[in-house]
């Protein structure tokens, strides 16, 4: 197995990396919050803005801060594989929330019309 010996260099380029990192998370942050102020969009076009923005930044963090960038194929596996059931759970309850209204919605009680 071979190991690298850890320098300063490397030291202070993860520093730098970091920091970048940071700062970009710091001006998505920005961005969010100043985002329903100059964007002027309905409440289903702030809340995507605003879902995919919170990706970008949780992405950021878990890729760097987490350090998955740099983690085995079978950690990443996991990782990846438990976002994957997330979003089919969120997209199965989404689409049972648009139907609560619905003819096609099972679960309405049915009314005697006498």
């Amino acid at each position: 197995m071979d190991t690298k010996e850890f320098t300063e260099k490397d030291f202070q380029e993860q520093i730098i990396m970091y920091g970048k990192i940071l700062a970009l998370l710091l001006f998505l942050t920005g961005v969010t919050f100043l985002q329903p102020l100059f964007i002027s969009q309905g409440l289903e076009g702030t809340l995507f803005l605003q879902l995919v923005l919170a990706s970008i930044k949780g992405f950021l963090i878990v890729a760097y801060y987490m350090h998955l960038k740099t983690a085995s194929d079978v950690i990443k596996g996991t990782v990846y594989f438990t976002v994957f059931i997330l979003g089919v759970l969120f997209v199965i309850m989404g689409i049972d929330s648009n139907m609560d209204d619905s003819v096609l919605d099972m679960f309405q009680a049915v009314t005697a019309s006498h």
